[in-house]
């Protein structure tokens, strides 16, 4: 856990939260990759939406390291959600896909050459 949010609690309360990441998170971790993957908005990138549960996990995994059935536990919620992603990844639209090929410089590199000078239309 980040040492500015352990700052600004007492030593019972940090242990009070540790209990309870340890005796209610960690056991139902299956449930909440589901709850999250439910709460997701299709169209979104997947990565961005699970980088916040992501990276508490692996601060959680920090804090429980010399637990090892803990530890195990998150690197394999760690792998489901990886899969999730890419599940989900492979559920976008074809255009949110490849949305920043559609802006890239190749697009428009086949149109340069057909392009009219803005003088075409001006007579003399």
């Amino acid at each position: 856990m980040k040492a500015e949010i352990k700052s600004l609690m007492t030593p019972d309360e940090l242990n009070s939260l540790l209990d309870k990441v340890k005796t209610k998170l960690i056991p139902n971790l299956d449930k909440e990759i589901v709850q999250w993957k439910r709460n997701y908005n299709y169209g979104d990138d997947p990565e961005e939406y699970f980088e916040e549960l992501k990276n508490a996990l692996k601060e959680y995994k920090i804090e429980f390291e010399e637990d090892e059935t803990i530890t195990e536990k998150i690197d394999s919620t760690l792998k489901k959600i990886d899969l999730i992603v890419e599940e989900l990844k492979s559920d976008l639209p074809d255009d949110k896909k490849g949305e920043e090929e559609l802006f890239s410089q190749n697009k428009y590199e086949d149109d340069k050459n057909n392009r009219r000078s803005i003088f075409d239309d001006v007579d003399l």
